[in-house]
């Protein structure tokens, strides 16, 4: 069994390079299909992350936010913080404040700048946050140290 997800994580990193080179096509749904399954039968974050990036994209499928908010949250859950911050961007232009904390937050535990820059941005314009000058500059300090 373990050799099997081996193999699978493998093949899910030959799909996702192949994305990166342009080798495989956005439009190709074999793809797609292939990354879905990795995505379903391991549970694999990144897997999920890129079904989801997908989803929102239409590469290889047809664009589908509510199902990319699915895989987001899936993947996200195990601690993908490119899907967290997709999530939190997502809420943060529906406007869903507390959720885009939430998920911006996560992100900016991991270390992403772009999550600490964006909390900024909610702090300064009173989307959900008190402003707190100290707190705005903190974040931006943070985002600048990961060289946002």
């Amino acid at each position: 069994m373990n050799r099997l997800r081996n193999c699978q994580k493998y093949a899910l990193f030959l799909i996702y390079f192949g994305f990166q080179i342009g080798y495989a096509s956005p439009s190709n749904s074999i793809a797609f299909e292939s990354m879905l399954k990795v995505a379903n039968e391991i549970g694999d974050a990144s897997a999920q992350y890129v079904v989801g990036h997908m989803y929102a994209t239409g590469q290889g499928t047809e664009k589908d936010i509510q199902k990319a908010l699915i895989w987001f949250k899936k993947s996200a859950n195990q601690g993908h913080t490119e899907a967290q911050l997709s999530l939190g961007k997502h809420y943060m232009h529906a406007k869903q404040n507390r959720r885009a904390l939430f998920w911006l937050e996560n992100a900016a535990e991991g270390k992403l700048a772009e999550a600490h820059y964006l909390i900024a941005l909610m702090l300064l314009n009173n989307q959900g946050i008190k402003k707190n000058s100290q707190s705005i500059l903190k974040r931006l300090l943070a985002a600048a140290e990961l060289d946002y």
